[in-house]
């Protein structure tokens, strides 16, 4: 009696600390500040998907943390960890994973290879002309 008593224990020991493994979600835990499943999100950048793209009718970068509109932007390009924008001030490199930001009116205050990069931007590839509302 004692030996199956024993075993039922330990089974139910084993039992609960499975369950109680199972029910952990590490994902749930952490902080995901946006989703590009929301309706309303086009694209997001960095691990907690801290800065996204969202279409509210007016197409903005945003700062999902902070609540902080950065621009209204018609262009948009990722090369990772960086996100190049056009918009109504001009142009942005966003650096998403150290949170970093410049912009100006004036390309002319980027090095030549991002000037490059924000000039290929300017493309219909980039465009983000297919999300504007009728």
């Amino acid at each position: 009696m004692k030996k199956r008593r024993k075993i039922l224990m330990v089974g139910i020991l084993l039992i609960s600390l499975i369950g109680l493994v199972g029910c952990t979600n590490k994902e749930k835990d952490s902080k995901r500040y946006s989703s590009t499943e929301a309706r309303d999100t086009i694209a997001s950048f960095g691990n907690d998907g801290r800065y996204s793209i969202v279409d509210i009718g007016v197409i903005y970068l945003d700062d999902e943390k902070t609540g902080d509109i950065i621009d209204e932007i018609k262009y948009y390009r990722e090369i990772k960890p960086y996100v190049y924008t056009i918009g109504d001030k001009g142009y942005i490199k966003l650096n998403y994973e150290n949170g970093k930001i410049k912009e100006s009116k004036n390309i002319k205050y980027f090095s030549k290879e991002d000037q490059k990069i924000f000039e290929e931007t300017k493309t219909k590839e980039y465009s983000l002309e297919k999300y504007y509302k009728d």
